[in-house]
């Protein structure tokens, strides 16, 4: 019984970090580069389109550096990300559904 609670801890912990690890700002930006790459495979996003939801993806990656260079990601920081995403995501979704094939 000794051996066995820190075992559990210690695995409750790996899969909670685990979980951290693709939530939050950084999740949502590596799913949604996720999902541009499911539409180029799957040839949904012609060219164009792929080159304007890339440099939106890099955008926000660049705010989003220059929000934490002070090392702190403040709330306003935090919404206005959760918003630039939100909005990037929904671009995703349009492009990949538009019927435009490649």
């Amino acid at each position: 019984m000794k051996l066995l609670l820190p075992l559990l801890l210690a695995l409750t912990f790996s899969v909670a970090s685990n979980a951290d690890a693709h939530s939050g700002v950084n999740g949502r930006q590596w799913h949604q580069s996720a999902r541009i790459d499911a539409g180029i495979a799957r040839g949904a996003l012609t060219p164009a389109e792929t080159a304007r939801l890339g440099a939106r993806q890099a955008r926000i990656g660049h705010i989003e550096r220059h929000y934490r260079a002070d090392g702190y990601l403040g709330p306003y920081e935090r919404a206005d990300l959760q918003r630039r995403l939100n909005r990037s995501s929904a671009a995703i979704w349009r492009q990949t559904h538009d019927r435009q094939r490649w």
